[in-house]
């Protein structure tokens, strides 16, 4: 007698697309309108019940998606980061289409691909001002905006950012545009630099010209590229070059 075993079925694991999709659209649209309050009324205001109230739903509906206002916080700085990688990355390769067509040498590529980030960070301040001020906000503010958890990940979020830099400095290294050093530490250091003097640009209205970033901001690049030992006559150069960088970077609402 044969016996007939009916085959064992196994519950469907396909993803669900659609309601991905959904809960990443409800949560970019908790995050913009977190962003429009931050930076019209500042971080200390933001609250999940104010949230709430800005997005006509209940409480409980940002809850869903956010279990506290540090979770909003590290979202929006995680979205910023994420506009800052993707600059850089369209930044590089520009630079690589320029080093390609002017045959340019291993010094002049490694400076002028260092000089066109800083430009990057610092176009990200013209073209995305709400993320860039949030952005500054969570540097700059000596308290501690998210708790720690949250903060772990948005370093790992920033992780990218540094590692891309950090690499330039490893390049430009090798191609002996700077002198020896510590590519990790240099690409925190250059960072800092550019965005403390980014920080002037609310001062340039009180003292036109001294604090105008467009002209100091490349001053600072250069100065700590010439004290890491790069050739002046070469930073020269890549500094005329760094305009034609700006060329086919995406653009889009902040």
């Amino acid at each position: 007698m044969v016996r007939r075993t009916t085959p064992k079925t196994t519950e469907a694991k396909a993803p669900r697309p659609r309601i991905a999709k959904r809960r990443e659209a409800k949560s970019t649209a908790i995050l913009d309108a977190a962003m429009r309050i931050a930076v019209r009324e500042g971080v200390d205001s933001l609250t999940l019940q104010g949230l709430a109230a800005a997005l006509d739903v209940a409480v409980g509906a940002i809850y869903r998606y956010f279990p506290s206002k540090d979770a909003v916080l590290a979202g929006l700085q995680g979205q910023a980061i994420a506009r800052l990688e993707e600059s850089l990355a369209a930044r590089d390769a520009r630079c690589t289409e320029l080093i390609t067509q002017r045959k340019m040498r291993e010094r002049g590529a490694a400076l002028l691909r260092l000089l066109a980030a800083a430009d990057a960070y610092a176009t990200m301040g013209r073209e995305h001002p709400t993320h860039f001020r949030l952005f500054s906000l969570m540097l700059a503010d000596t308290h501690t905006l998210v708790r720690d958890a949250e903060g772990a990940g948005v370093l790992a979020a920033a992780r990218p950012v540094l590692e891309r830099v950090g690499m330039q400095f490893a390049g430009a290294t090798y191609a002996r545009a700077v002198g020896p050093g510590s590519p990790a530490e240099r690409a925190v250091l250059y960072w800092a630099g550019l965005h403390g003097v980014l920080q002037l640009a609310k001062l340039d209205r009180l003292q036109p010209g001294l604090f105008d970033v467009n002209r100091r901001l490349p001053a600072m690049a250069s100065t700590l590229l010439r004290g890491w030992g790069a050739d002046v006559k070469d930073l020269a150069r890549a500094v005329r070059l760094v305009p034609a960088t700006r060329e086919r970077e995406p653009r889009r609402n902040a």
